[in-house]
C-alpha cells in the first residue's frame, strides 16, 4: 500500500511565487538567522545545526551574500516575478527578501515571502546589490536541486568579529541538509541532532514505493482516499481556482489568459472546452509568473505543475455539468445532495490521480530537467485525471497518457518566466484532447517512437530522454546567463 497521506504531505504544498526563488530566499533566511541565533524548531535535532546565541540583528551589518545554484534552480529563478516585491524579478532580490523573512511553520516554507513586511522591501532592494550569484561546482553534469547560501556579516562594535552563516538545500526545494555558522572569535553553539537508526534508513521511502507502482495500482488507491488527502485536494481546487480568477481580473505577466478571453469575445476563438481550460490555466500562470501575491497549491516542487495538474480537470468538470463553486459552498455548510457528493468525490479522485502521476513522472525524470515539467509531468497527470473523471476506467487513463506522451514530449524548459503561461495553455489543450480521444478508443500504438507497450515503460522512456538532454540543458543555461551578462 502507498502512504498517500505522506506522499501528499511531501509533495502537495502551498507556494507563494515561483518555488525556485522562494527556495533561494529560504536558504538565505536560514543562513542569516543562524548568525542571530534563530533556527526553525522542526529542523533542530534532524540535521547538523550551528548558531550564535549572543548576537542580535542590531549588532551586525551584512557585507556579502553568495548564492551557489544548480542549473535548474538558476534557470527557473532568473527571470520570474517575485511576490511582495512590486514587480521585481530575479535571484538577487529573492535572496535579499529571504533575509527579512523567517519560516514560522513546517510545510509552509514555499510560502516564505508572505512574512515580508512592507517596510522591509526597500531595505531588501538595497541589500540585493550585495548578492553574488554563481553556479555550483560541476553544474554541467549535476541534475539535482542544490542551493547554498552564504551570508557574511561583521559586528558593528567588534571589528575583529566576522560572522559567516551558511545553509544548504538539496534534492527538493525545502529539504535543508545543513545550517552552519563561523565566528572568527569561535563563539558558536552546536545543536545536537540524532542520526537515523539503521532500521529507519532501511525503511522504504514513499517516493520509491510510488516509483515502482503501476498506473492501475494508482487508480486502485483512489477507492480509499484518506480524509487529509481529500481535504488537500479541496484546498488545491479552491486555491488554484482563486488565483485563476484573480489573474483574469487584473492582467499580469504576459496577460495570456485575459488576451485569450478577449479573442473569444471578439469572435476569433470559440468558447469551447479547450479554450476555457486554456484561459483558466493561463490566467493563473500569468498571475504567478508576474509575481502576484496569491498562493497556489504546488505539486512535486512546482506551482505551475500544481496549476497544470488541476485546472484542466476542473475546467472539464465544469463543462461536464459540475458547478464546482456551488459544490464547494454546499460542502462547507454540509448541504450536499447525494448526486452532488458523488460528483465532488469523482473530482477529488481525479485530482488525486493527477497529482500522484505528476509525482510518479517526476521521480523518473527528476524535479528539474531540460523538459518542461508543466507540460510533460503535470500534463500527463492532467490527462490521466480527465480520463478518470469521464470514465473511471483504467484502460482510458492509460490510453490518455500514451496519447499525451506521444504528442508533447520534447517541449524544453528554458526557465520560469511570463512565457510559461503559453506552455501551460499547450499542456491543457493537449491533455484534454488526449483524454477525449481515449474516450473514443483512440490510442497511439506502441510501434510509434517512444511509446511502449506498457504505459509505465513509456514514462521510463521519457526519463531516459531527460538523461540524454543534459548537454542541451547546459546550453540553455549558457544562453540564459549570457543574456543577463553572467559568465559561467
Amino acid at each position: 500500500m502507498l502512504d498517500i497521506s505522506k506522499l501528499f504531505e511531501l509533495e502537495i504544498k502551498p507556494a507563494l511565487g515561483c518555488t525556485e526563488p522562494v527556495a533561494i530566499g529560504y536558504a538565505t533566511s536560514l543562513a542569516y538567522n543562524t548568525i542571530v541565533g534563530k533556527v526553525p524548531a522542526w529542523l533542530k535535532g534532524k540535521i547538523p545545526v550551528k548558531c550564535i546565541t549572543d548576537i542580535s540583528q542590531e549588532d551586525i551589518e551584512i557585507d556579502r551574500i553568495e548564492i551557489s545554484l544548480s542549473r535548474g534552480i538558476f534557470k527557473n529563478a532568473l527571470a520570474v516575478g517575485i511576490p511582495r516585491s512590486n514587480g521585481q524579478k530575479g535571484i538577487p532580490i529573492a535572496a535579499a527578501i529571504g533575509i527579512f523573512c523567517f519560516p514560522e511553520a513546517e510545510g509552509q516554507e514555499m510560502a516564505l515571502f508572505e512574512a515580508l513586511k512592507p517596510g522591509d522591501l526597500e531595505r531588501a532592494k538595497l541589500l540585493a546589490g550585495k548578492v553574488k550569484v554563481k553556479l555550483i561546482e560541476g553544474w554541467k553534469k549535476n541534475e539535482g536541486i542544490q542551493i547554498k547560501a552564504l551570508v557574511k556579516a561583521r559586528h558593528k562594535q567588534l571589528p575583529e568579529k566576522v560572522l559567516t552563516g551558511t545553509a544548504k538545500i538539496e534534492k527538493t526545494h525545502s529539504n535543508v541538509t545543513s545550517i552552519d555558522v563561523h565566528d572568527s572569535l569561535e563563539q558558536v553553539t552546536k545543536i545536537p541532532f540524532e542520526r537515523k537508526s539503521q532500521i529507519e534508513r532501511e525503511n522504504p521511502d514513499v517516493k520509491d514505493r510510488l516509483k515502482k507502482m503501476t498506473i492501475r495500482e494508482m487508480v486502485a488507491e483512489l477507492e480509499s482516499l484518506p480524509k487529509d488527502v481529500i481535504e488537500k485536494m479541496i484546498e488545491m481546487t479552491e486555491m488554484n481556482v482563486a488565483i485563476s480568477k484573480e489573474g483574469l481580473k487584473r492582467a499580469k505577466g504576459l496577460a495570456i489568459g485575459t488576451t485569450l478571453r478577449d479573442l473569444v469575445n471578439e469572435g476569433y476563438l470559440g468558447n469551447d472546452l479547450i479554450t476555457s481550460a486554456q484561459i483558466m490555466v493561463a490566467s493563473a500562470a500569468d498571475a504567478r509568473m508576474g509575481g502576484f501575491d496569491y498562493p497556489v497549491m504546488s505539486c512535486a516542487g512546482s506551482g505551475n505543475q500544481g496549476i497544470a495538474a488541476s485546472l484542466p480537470i476542473i475546467a472539464v468538470a465544469q463543462k461536464s455539468g459540475y458547478n464546482v463553486k456551488e459544490l464547494l459552498a454546499k460542502r462547507q455548510i454540509g448541504q450536499l445532495a447525494e448526486d452532488e457528493q458523488r460528483k465532488l468525490n469523482q473530482l477529488v479522485k481525479a485530482l488525486a490521480l493527477s497529482s500522484m502521476i505528476t509525482c510518479y513522472i517526476t521521480y523518473h525524470t527528476k524535479y528539474l530537467s531540460a523538459l518542461c515539467g508543466c507540460a510533460i509531468k503535470a500534463g500527463l497527470g492532467a490527462t490521466a485525471g480527465i480520463a478518470y473523471l469521464l470514465s473511471e476506467s483504467d484502460d482510458k487513463v492509460e490510453m490518455a497518457i500514451q496519447n499525451m506522451a506521444g504528442n508533447i514530449t520534447g517541449l524544453i524548459c528554458d526557465g520560469g518566466k511570463g512565457g510559461c503561461s503559453l506552455k501551460l495553455t499547450t499542456s491543457a489543450s493537449v491533455a484534454i484532447q488526449s483524454a477525449l480521444l481515449a474516450m473514443k478508443g483512440v490510442q497511439i500504438p506502441s510501434d510509434n517512437g517512444i511509446i511502449a507497450e506498457k504505459t509505465e515503460d513509456t514514462i521510463r522512456n521519457i526519463g531516459k530522454i531527460c538523461q540524454t538532454l543534459i548537454a542541451a540543458d547546459t546550453e540553455i543555461t549558457h544562453i540564459m546567463a549570457d543574456k543577463g551578462g553572467l559568465k559561467f
